[in-house]
């Protein structure tokens, strides 16, 4: 197994990578951005319904080897998960990375298909394989259809961040009151809420940190990529990388509804201003003025249970509090602030990492 920390990042998406040039964390090491998941789902008219699901069955038959068996999630009665061809070509895959379809919606409101498989994990091979199942089960009309009129209902932009551990992390959103309100440049009318409040959740062995509410359209969480990989190979899931031996963490921003179709995808700006990831080091650093003394036990203690933006909120006197925020503030230069390259490089990642979806016809 390669023991090289840029491997892996690397092969999920031929870029470069950055090295973070930190004081604090000389040989932390940040992967370029890449879509992680993407779910599309697409409503199909009645009478096509009964052929859709022929062609799902069909597929079942032909392709038995291929089918994993998985219980209906999401909303639907029926979905298969379809293990993709990627090819004789390496890149460290434990196992094929996988297509789900889901069909059938038990709500009238709901789109009657969905599909949803990640981007990042797909080589060249892999991809014209996707667009082979798809164009076979939907057919070209409806393939068409799912690519200009499908709804985008799930999208997971992700970064790996190697040489440091999770618990080394926190999450900052600076001029956060209780809430950091981001405006919606598609519905001005509407507003996504993304609560400051950092959120610890324990599955088994996966410690998972979250900034915001899972239930809303939009929210960010950091987890310990080692221990997933780990914990669905015991389980038999489908997880397509290796462990390393080095410390691994992906941090995600999770988009639901977005309500533009993948013709239109690059189009979408993801907003996520003033998140910023520091280290343990730089919260030290800032405590180590004078000013802090007082409160850097508790203060300390506070952020591995509450987070960072709720322990700031602690601080009772309102002139340490606005010390301390200006002070993380001015480490903007060495910390990760997630909104400094996405903007230039959206749109490059929607056509490297999408555009195989595009009919040749349109």
């Amino acid at each position: 197994m390669n023991n090289d920390p840029l491997s892996n990042s690397q092969q999920l998406n031929n870029s470069s990578n950055k090295l973070i040039h930190s004081p604090f964390h000389s040989n932390l090491i940040r992967s370029e951005y890449f879509i992680d998941k993407l779910g599309v789902s697409l409503n199909i008219p009645h009478e096509y319904r009964e052929s859709l699901e022929e062609k799902i069955e069909s597929y079942k038959v032909k392709h038995k080897s291929r089918i994993k068996r998985c219980k209906p999630i999401g909303g639907y009665k029926n979905i298969i998960v379809i293990r993709i061809n990627n090819g004789k070509k390496k890149i460290s895959y434990k196992q094929p990375p996988v297509l789900r379809i889901a069909y059938n919606a038990y709500y009238k409101n709901c789109a009657y298909a969905s599909i949803e498989f990640n981007p990042a994990s797909l080589t060249k091979f892999g991809k014209k394989q996707i667009v082979k199942t798809l164009r076979y089960i939907f057919g070209k009309k409806y393939y068409n259809k799912l690519y200009t009129e499908g709804m985008v209902t799930r999208l997971d932009i992700a970064m790996d961040l190697f040489g440091i551990d999770l618990w080394h992390l926190f999450f900052y959103q600076s001029h956060s009151q209780s809430s950091q309100r981001i405006m919606s440049l598609l519905q001005p009318d509407k507003q996504t809420l993304l609560d400051s409040k950092t959120r610890y959740y324990f599955k088994k062995s996966l410690e998972t940190i979250y900034v915001g509410d899972q239930h809303s359209d939009f929210y960010t969480c950091a987890y310990d990529k080692n221990k997933q990989i780990t914990d669905d190979s015991a389980n038999n899931h489908h997880d397509t990388l290796q462990p390393r031996k080095t410390p691994w963490v992906r941090y995600e921003a999770r988009f639901k509804n977005i309500k533009l179709s993948m013709a239109k995808l690059d189009t979408f700006k993801p907003n996520l201003r003033n998140i910023m990831i520091l280290t343990y080091p730089e919260i030290i650093s800032v405590l180590d003025n004078s000013v802090f003394n007082d409160i850097r036990p508790f203060f300390l203690a506070s952020c591995s249970v509450n987070g960072l933006n709720e322990s700031i909120k602690m601080i009772r006197d309102d002139n340490m509090r606005r010390k301390f925020k200006s002070l993380l503030n001015a480490r903007g230069t060495y910390t990760i602030n997630m909104q400094t390259d996405l903007d230039l490089v959206w749109r490059k990642l929607c056509r490297s990492q999408l555009r195989f979806l595009k009919p040749l016809d349109l």
